[in-house]
């Protein structure tokens, strides 16, 4: 990753990739590729700090490699729908777009992985 920082995978899991979505991924020549790359960061973000990590914000922007952007919204936590209080989006005017993170903060080697229940459209 640029920086030596590590990144952050927005990680859509397979309950919520339904067989249209991956029909539509699919369909098209780098549908796949701009959706991993829509999910995709450079840097660490986070709900909760660490080292090197950039902790989320209420309205932060983040930019993805795909080079759209990516809004923080922070709303309501809910055990089971939304237990951090925060949500992920590429098209903030909808809120039914809105992915909140299910599974918070996963290290591993190139930097964290934040489980959404949702996907970052392209």
């Amino acid at each position: 990753f640029p920086g030596g920082k590590g990144g952050t995978f927005f990680a859509s899991p397979n309950a919520v990739l339904s067989d249209a979505t991956v029909t539509a991924l699919t369909s098209a020549a780098d549908k796949g590729r701009l959706f991993l790359l829509n999910h995709i960061v450079a840097g660490k973000r986070g709900v909760s700090a660490g080292t090197d990590v950039t902790v989320f914000a209420n309205g932060q922007t983040i930019t993805p490699f795909s080079t759209k952007t990516i809004n923080v919204i922070q709303g309501t936590v809910n055990a089971a729908t939304n237990p951090y209080g925060f949500y992920v989006t590429t098209a903030p005017a909808t809120s039914t777009t809105y992915a909140p993170i299910m599974v918070k903060d996963l290290a591993n080697s190139n930097g964290l992985i934040q489980v959404i229940g949702g996907v970052l459209n392209n």
